[in-house]
C-alpha cells in the first residue's frame, strides 16, 4: 500500500503525515451552507488505520449549545489494496444480527472496518434490506418500497468492480420472459414474502428462510439462473408446482423460485420442465449517467439522498419522495452516512446521538451540512438511530445509543489478510539431522517444533538441560547471545557474513564478566543492536515483539548482505512504531504472523517460545536463499541461555 494516499481528504484539516493527532480546534464553513446556517466540524483527531485507510473523530457544536460527536473513515475508491463490500446479516437476505457478530465474521474475510447499512422492509420479513442489495455482482434485493409496498425514490449507493462509488435515487425493475412463448411480464420484487393479492416474486437461494406461498399460486423452480445487478440471465425450469393451500417452501441451493400468486398464477402454471425463462433487471438512475449502474459489484439501499453535486437537497425529497416521517428528518438522532468527495475519496460517517452529555445527534439537514463540510460532493443517509455503529478490527468504535441493535446489512473495507506463518521445513525438515532436546516443559506447546529446531541448530541450550521456559521473556542480554550464535552459525556452515571476531564493549552497565558481554559487543560493532544511550544497554530489560522484528530483520540483512523487501502495512497496532517497517518486512515473508486478525501486539514482551519460531522462520528464509546450511551432525552447544 502507498501510505498517505487515502489521507488526502484529511489535508483540508491541516493533517500532515500519518498517525498524527490533531488537537487544535478546526472550523469549516463551506458552500453551499449559508453563514446563518454555518456548521463547524472541529477537534478532528485523525490517524492512519491501515495502509491508506484513515480514521478520525470530530465534534459539531449545535445551536442549542450541545455537541454531536462523530467518526469518519476515509479511503480512496481507486486504492487497489482495498475492496469495498456489502455484507448481509447472517449471510442471508432475511435475517438480522448485531454489528459485532456481523463485523467479526467479516473480519475473518479481511474486513478491517465498517458501518451499518440500510433500512429494512416495512413488512415481513423484517430482516430483509429495503431496496437495492448487490453482493459481489449477485443481486439479492431490488426496488425500495414504502409502507404500502409501493416503489419509493430512496437514495442508493453502488460501486463498480473497479471501485467507483455512485450515489443517486434509482428505480429497479425486473421482468421475465419465456422462450418459445410470447409471454413477458413484470416481476414485482426479489426475496420478500407475498404482500399483494396478485404478484410475481423471485427468490434466490440466499433468501434465508422458508417462502410463504398462498393458496392458488404456481411455483417454478429454475436452475442455472445467474441473477446480476443488471441485464438478462436465463434459467431452466426443473419443476412446476401448483399450490392449493397455504404452504411454505425452501429455495433449493443453486436454484431460484419464481412464485406467481392470485391472478398471475396462469403465467407460470403451464410451464414445463426444460423450458427456459429469462429474467432481466434494469436500474434507472435519476441524475447519474444512463448505464453507469450497470454491472455493479456491490450496492446497498439507503434512505435520503442528502447531497448531490455538492448541494444539499430539499427536505421534500427526504420526506415525500423517500417516504420518511417528520420526526426522522427534523429531529436529532444518531446518524450513519456515506459520502464521496470530488477526487474519489469515500467517507464512512457515524454520528452518535440520544446521549445527554455525550452527543445529541443531528437532524437530517445538519447531517447533510456535516457531509458537505467533510468534503462530500455526494452523500446518502443510511439507517440511523440505535443501528448507528462503526466497527474497527471487529470491535465497536463509536458509542451506539442501543446495545446490540440488530441490522440487516453492513458496509466493510476489506484488505488482504496477514500472511500465515511460513513453513520451516527448509530449516527443520525430516531430511535434516537435528539433535533432539530433552526439555520437559515444551511438549504440546505451540512453539515446540521451533524450540527443538533452535536446539538442533545450536542456538539454544535452554535455561537448564531439562527446561526451556517457553513462556518466559527474553532479556536484551539473552537476545544478543541468541542472535550472535545464530549469525555465527550461518557464517560457519553457510554463506552468511560473520560478526566481527572481537569488539570493544562500550556499555558501562554490561559487566565484562557477563556471559553475554562478547555477543553484545560484537553485535553492537556490526550495527545490529544499539544501546538505550551511547553508553548504556539495559541488559535485563525484556525484548518486545516489535523490537524482535527489528533485531531479526537486522540479523537477516547482515547475514545475507541484503535487506528484506519492504512489506505492506499489515497490522493496526504498530502504527507510528519505530519498528513498524521491520514488522511489515517480516510479515510479508511469513516470518511473523501476528496474534490474530490485524493485530501484532508490538509492545508485549516476546516469549522465548515465540522468539524460537520467529528465529527459525528467519533461518528457513536464509536456507531457501542459499545463505544458511542446515546442520548434518550434532551441534556445538555453549552453556545455558541465561
Amino acid at each position: 500500500m502507498t501510505h498517505g494516499a487515502g489521507l488526502r481528504w484529511l489535508g483540508m484539516f491541516g493533517v500532515r503525515g500519518v498517525a498524527v493527532l490533531v488537537t487544535a480546534a478546526l472550523t469549516l464553513t463551506m458552500a453551499p451552507v449559508s453563514s446563518a446556517e454555518a456548521i463547524e466540524v472541529r477537534n478532528l483527531q485523525a490517524e492512519r488505520l491501515l495502509g491508506a485507510v484513515s480514521i478520525a473523530r470530530f465534534e459539531v457544536p449545535l445551536s442549542n449549545g450541545s455537541l454531536a460527536r462523530g467518526n469518519v473513515i476515509g479511503f480512496t475508491e481507486s486504492d487497489p489494496d482495498v475492496e469495498f463490500r456489502s455484507a448481509l446479516a447472517r449471510g442471508t437476505v432475511a435475517g438480522t444480527e448485531g454489528m459485532v457478530p456481523l463485523a467479526t465474521r467479516a473480519l475473518g474475510q479481511g474486513a478491517i472496518a465498517g458501518i451499518n447499512g440500510g433500512y429494512r422492509l416495512p413488512r415481513a420479513p423484517w430482516g430483509a434490506p429495503n431496496g437495492l442489495f448487490v453482493d459481489r455482482g449477485r443481486l439479492e434485493q431490488g426496488q425500495a418500497v414504502n409502507q404500502a409496498g409501493l416503489p419509493t425514490g430512496r437514495g442508493m449507493v453502488g460501486w463498480t468492480p473497479g471501485g467507483q462509488v455512485m450515489m443517486d435515487r434509482i428505480s429497479v425493475t425486473h421482468t421475465y420472459d419465456r422462450l418459445g412463448a410470447a409471454v413477458v411480464g413484470p416481476i414485482n420484487e426479489l426475496n420478500r414474502q407475498p404482500w399483494l393479492a396478485s404478484e410475481m416474486l423471485l427468490y434466490t437461494d440466499r433468501f434465508g428462510t422458508a417462502v410463504t406461498v398462498p393458496a392458488g399460486s404456481s411455483i417454478a423452480t429454475l436452475a442455472g439462473l445467474e441473477l446480476r445487478s443488471t441485464g438478462r440471465s436465463e434459467g431452466q425450469v426443473t419443476e412446476v408446482r401448483q399450490v392449493e393451500r397455504d404452504t411454505t417452501v425452501a429455495v433449493p441451493v443453486g436454484h431460484h423460485l419464481l412464485v406467481a400468486t392470485g391472478s398471475r398464477r396462469a403465467e407460470v402454471a403451464d410451464a414445463v420442465p426444460g423450458e427456459v425463462f429469462g429474467v432481466t433487471t434494469t436500474i434507472e438512475p435519476t441524475a447519474t449517467a444512463a448505464g453507469a449502474w450497470d454491472g455493479l459489484y456491490s450496492g446497498v439501499a439507503g434512505g435520503q439522498l442528502l447531497v448531490q453535486d455538492g448541494q444539499r437537497l430539499s427536505s421534500d425529497t427526504w420526506t415525500d419522495l423517500a417516504a420518511f416521517g417528520d420526526d426522522h428528518v427534523f429531529n436529532r438522532h444518531p446518524r450513519t452516512a456515506i459520502g464521496r468527495t470530488g477526487d474519489g475519496e469515500v467517507l464512512l460517517v457515524t454520528v452518535d446521538g440520544r446521549q445527554s452529555g455525550w452527543s445529541s445527534g443531528l437532524t437530517m439537514r445538519e447531517l447533510a451540512d456535516v457531509m458537505i463540510a467533510l468534503g462530500a460532493r455526494d452523500a446518502v443517509n443510511l439507517d440511523g438511530g440505535g443501528a448507528t455503529t462503526m466497527t474497527v478490527d471487529g470491535a465497536i468504535w463509536n458509542r451506539p445509543s442501543e446495545s446490540g441493535r440488530a441490522v440487516m446489512d453492513g458496509l466493510f473495507l476489506h484488505v488482504e489478510m496477514p500472511q500465515s506463518a511460513r513453513e520451516m521445513s527448509a530449516a527443520c525438515g525430516d531430511d535434516i539431522v537435528l539433535v533432539s532436546a530433552s526439555f520437559e516443559d515444551t511438549a504440546g506447546t505451540t512453539h515446540e517444533a521451533s524450540i527443538e529446531c533452535l536446539y538442533g541448530w545450536g542456538v539454544t541450550t535452554g535455561v537448564t538441560p531439562a527446561a526451556y521456559d517457553p513462556n518466559g521473556s527474553v532479556t536484551r542480554a539473552q537476545m544478543a547471545s541468541f542472535l550472535a550464535r545464530w549469525i555465527d552459525d550461518h557464517a560457519a556452515r553457510g554463506a552468511g557474513a560473520a560478526l566481527p571476531e572481537t569488539a570493544e564493549l562500550v556499555f558501562t552497565d554490561v559487566s565484562s564478566a557477563s556471559a553475554h558481554a562478547d555477543a553484545i559487543a560484537r553485535l553492537s560493532e556490526a550495527g545490529i543492536i544499539s544501546g538505550r544511550t551511547a553508553t548504556t544497554y539495559h541488559p535485563w530489560d525484556p525484548v518486545t515483539r516489535a523490537q524482535t522484528a527489528s533485531l531479526i530483520s537486522g540479523a537477516i540483512a547482515h547475514s545475507s548482505g541484503s535487506t528484506l523487501a519492504a512489506g505492506r502495512d499489515t497490522f493496526f497496532d504498530d502504527n507510528a512504531s519505530a519498528h513498524e517497517a521491520n514488522v511489515n518486512r517480516l510479515a510479508a515473508t511469513g516470518i511473523v504472523a501476528g496474534t490474530g486478525g490485524f493485530s501484532y501486539r508490538p509492545s508485549d514482551a516476546v516469549t522465548r517460545g515465540a522468539m524460537a519460531s520467529i528465529m527459525m522462520r528467519g533461518t528457513a528464509q536464509l536456507v531457501e536463499a542459499g545463505v544458511a546450511v542446515p546442520p548434518d551432525d550434532e551441534p556445538t552447544l555453549v552453556g545455558a541461555d541465561g
